[in-house]
Parts: structure tokens; C-alpha cells; sequence
């Protein structure tokens, strides 16, 4: 597998996440159409670091983040989402993919996408990989 293919079944396997949006996550390049039935996710890899924590150890850092996009209106299912992700991610590792353990960073303020339509947060994370 790859960190996609793990980030993407994680989400899709969690009862809590897919009782919010069955199978409808998306990896950003993957999305064919802005009009897609809401709510629904979108993942978009980030950096890749290696902060040299410690020279004998060769831990890196893979930054990634989840968008929960609903219809416009009200943030309380967004919010009930994102705690579903957080719950879904956090703390989970894979060590046939290198991932070590999953950490939360941040989630965005209110946000709108004006060409989707939606409302959506952010969600932050990095996954902490075995080089």
C-alpha cells in the first residue's frame, strides 16, 4: 500500500466516517465534478520533512489534511465529522506502509467554497514515518 491508499481506506473502513459520507472521500486530484452530493471528503497530501530530531534516528514527517465540505448552512454536522476523522486517524500506524503513529495538529475556522458550493473545514495531521 501506499500513505494514500492507507489515509483512504482508514477513512473509508471507520463506521463513524462512513455514516457521514458512505464512500464519497476524495483525493484531490481525483474529484471529476464540483457537483458531488454533500457532505463529502477531500485529501491533499503535504510535505514531506525530515526535522533531524535525533541523528540516530531517521524519522520524517508526512503533513496531510482532510476537507469536510457540506452544504451551506449550519457547521454542527462539519464539526460532528471532523470529530469522527480525528477519532478515525489519530494514534493509527500502519508498519507495512512506515507510518508510525498519526497525529492531529490543527482544524481550520469557517471556511466557503464559492465553485463547490459548500462550507468546509480543514483538518491537519502528520503522520510520523520510519525512513
Amino acid at each position: 500500500m501506499s500513505l494514500r491508499s492507507f489515509l483512504y481506506n482508514t477513512l473509508k473502513a471507520d463506521p463513524d466516517v462512513a455514516s457521514f459520507v458512505a464512500t464519497r472521500i476524495y483525493q484531490s486530484s481525483s474529484m471529476q465534478a464540483a457537483n458531488v452530493e454533500k457532505p463529502f471528503l477531500v485529501f491533499h497530501m503535504g510535505n514531506d520533512t525530515n526535522e533531524m530530531l535525533a541523528d540516530e534516528h531517521t524519522a520524517s514527517r508526512q503533513f496531510f489534511q482532510v476537507y469536510v465540505h457540506d452544504e451551506p448552512g449550519d457547521y454542527q454536522q462539519i464539526e460532528d465529522i471532523v470529530r469522527a476523522v480525528k477519532s478515525a486517524l489519530v494514534g493509527k500506524g500502519s508498519p507495512e506502509d512506515g507510518v508510525i503513529t498519526t497525529r492531529y495538529l490543527e482544524t481550520s475556522q469557517d471556511l466557503d467554497d464559492e465553485t463547490l458550493r459548500t462550507i468546509f473545514n480543514y483538518i491537519r495531521f502528520q503522520f510520523i514515518r520510519s525512513n
